[in-house]
């Protein structure tokens, strides 16, 4: 509604800057936004890079276009100073913003903590994150509680996540820790009965138990 009656404004007005941008974003928008033709993705920031754009240009316009009304109404010249000021200061904040950013792409390790400090209540990330030690410190103890810790913290914010029922199942065989183990396989096969992994998993869980049992 904001942006049709921005569009109609600007129309009345003549405001070739703001109608541009309107414009462009809806054209932009409406090829990704599932209006048209559902394109079968619900949620992507990375769609809305070229709409942006369109916005940008939008809001630069309705800027310029307003600064310029008021001067002529008021007589105050240094309004025509407003839009650049802003755009420096929006300049300078998001420049702040990618220079304290850039620290954590480090690393897979410092990108993916960054991202579960960012959402603690995303599972994928969390997921994400232990799946980054588990490969990338395999052989450090530290990490690899730091993977079981931050799978347990997935696990309570979505059961049903299959890629981190197996990857705890293997965190506890990996530990010694077969009932463990065999709970979260258990749980990975009621989720995917027909996968093959999980089943050998389980089937290797259980061959150990059996063996502890006997011996």
């Amino acid at each position: 509604a904001c942006l049709v009656a921005a569009f109609v404004w600007a129309l009345r007005a003549r405001v070739l800057g703001l109608l541009f941008g309107l414009g462009f974003f809806a054209i932009a928008y409406s090829l990704i936004g599932n209006l048209i033709v559902p394109i079968g993705v619900l949620v992507a920031e990375r769609l809305l890079y070229l709409p942006s754009v369109g916005f940008c240009v939008a809001v630069a316009g309705a800027g310029v276009a307003l600064s310029r009304r008021y001067v002529l109404a008021t007589g105050a010249r240094w309004l025509r100073h407003v839009p650049v000021g802003a755009l420096a200061l929006v300049l300078a904040l998001y420049s702040a913003r990618t220079f304290v950013r850039n620290f954590d792409w480090r690393n897979h390790v410092t990108l993916y903590r960054a991202t579960t400090e960012a959402s603690p209540e995303c599972h994928a990330a969390r997921f994400n994150y232990s799946a980054i030690l588990m490969q990338e410190q395999r052989n450090d103890p530290v990490a690899q509680e730091e993977a079981l810790r931050q799978l347990q913290k997935a696990y309570e914010i979505r059961q049903d996540h299959f890629p981190s029922l197996v990857n705890m199942t293997m965190l506890y065989m990996d530990r010694g820790e077969w009932e463990k183990a065999r709970e979260y396989a258990l749980q990975g096969v009621k989720v995917a009965p027909n996968n093959k992994k999980i089943k050998g998993l389980l089937k290797t869980v259980e061959d150990q138990l059996r063996q502890r049992q006997k011996g």
